[in-house]
Parts: C-alpha cells; sequence; structure tokens
C-alpha cells in the first residue's frame, strides 16, 4: 500500500489561469524591461550617424502613467466618446487627441507620445529623440522652459530621461505592423469625430 500522500493540484478556474498568464506577461515585461534601463545622458554610440549597424532608438522625455493622460485627456474635454468603439481604439484615439493638443500648447510641433521600455510607465512625453539629436535639440534654458510646461500640463513633478523605445521592438515586425496600422486607424477616426457628422457627409 503506498504511503503516498500528496494530492494533486486543484483545477484551476478560467479567472485563475487569466490572472496566472497576465502576472506571467508582466513578469516577462520586466524581464525585458531591465535590459533597457532609462538613462540621464547617452554617449556618442546612440549616434546613427557615425554608428553602424544603427543603434537602438530613444526619445528624450518625462514617463508617464496612461492614467495621467487620461487625467488630462478629460481636463482639458478631449476624452474620445467610447460609442461605437473598441477600448484600445478609444486608447489610440485619445494618444493621439492629446499628442495633437499637447504640441499645440506647448508649441513644440515634434513633441511625440511614444510607448518606451517601462515597468512603470505605459508612454513618455518624447521631446526628440536620438537619431535626430543634432537637429532638434534646444539650448539648456529652452528645454528647461518646454519641461516645465510639460510638468504643468500634466500635472507631474517627474523629470525627464532617455527611454528607450518599443520601435525597437525588432523581434516581431508584424506586431509593429499591426500596432501601427490601428495606430493609423484611430488617428482618422479621431479625425472623423473632430469633424462632426455635418462633414463627414459632405
Amino acid at each position: 500500500m503506498s504511503n503516498d500522500s500528496s494530492t494533486p493540484s486543484p483545477m484551476l478556474t478560467i479567472a485563475e489561469r487569466r490572472s496566472q498568464l497576465e502576472e506571467q506577461a508582466q513578469e516577462n515585461w520586466r524581464r525585458i524591461c531591465r535590459s533597457y534601463t532609462p538613462m540621464s545622458a547617452i554617449g556618442p554610440e546612440y549616434n546613427v550617424k557615425i554608428t553602424y549597424p544603427p543603434p537602438r532608438l530613444l526619445w528624450y522625455g518625462i514617463a508617464i502613467t496612461f492614467e495621467t493622460l487620461k487625467e488630462y485627456a478629460k481636463r482639458r474635454g478631449i476624452w474620445p466618446d467610447p460609442t461605437g468603439i473598441n477600448l484600445q481604439e478609444q486608447v489610440f484615439i485619445a494618444e493621439w487627441k492629446c499628442q495633437k493638443l499637447l504640441r499645440e500648447e506647448l508649441d513644440w510641433p515634434i513633441l511625440e507620445l511614444r510607448c518606451p521600455y517601462s515597468p512603470d510607465y505605459e508612454l513618455s512625453v518624447g521631446i526628440y529623440s536620438s537619431y535626430k539629436i543634432e537637429e532638434q535639440i534646444l539650448d539648456k534654458e529652452s528645454q528647461s522652459d518646454l519641461i516645465d510646461a510639460i510638468q504643468d500640463a500634466l500635472e507631474i513633478e517627474d523629470e525627464p530621461m532617455w527611454y528607450f523605445d518599443q520601435e525597437n521592438y525588432d523581434e516581431d515586425f508584424l506586431y509593429l505592423l499591426r500596432l501601427r496600422q490601428k495606430r493609423g486607424r484611430a488617428r482618422q477616426m479621431a479625425l472623423d469625430q473632430d469633424a462632426g457628422p455635418s462633414n463627414k457627409s459632405k
């Protein structure tokens, strides 16, 4: 007679299994991000003009959570109408509208909302990229004024850093392609919303 007193592991519910998979995905993402630590300054090895093959793309800016962006959109009255769109489309439309408004408010037309490698932040308010730093970089005073304006607009105190950009995610080209297509569709939907039904019918 066997003395084995071990009991089989209980079956997981669908909700428990989903939670387990989400935790695994988050841990995998944290592991990836540990290889792409943000930096306060970057060296010549990230200069695309003198480094081959092309180095990883970084953007200089302030990392933010999506909740911060959502609150900004609500304060400005540009949070998108959810009618007829799914949650992902609503997120993309909100990002595009906020980027457009931030460019106008801050008078900095090359500002971009980027997706950094970060376990804590979903977005970054990018001022300029490592690929175009020589053409876009500001003098110290102007850059400080711009940072202050971003912090005031978003009601945050975080400081800017150089963040590796998810455009580096070359492990899955089709993923990036689908993401860009979805963002393009969301941009058009945002334009349609801004135009209103009377203009769309013309």
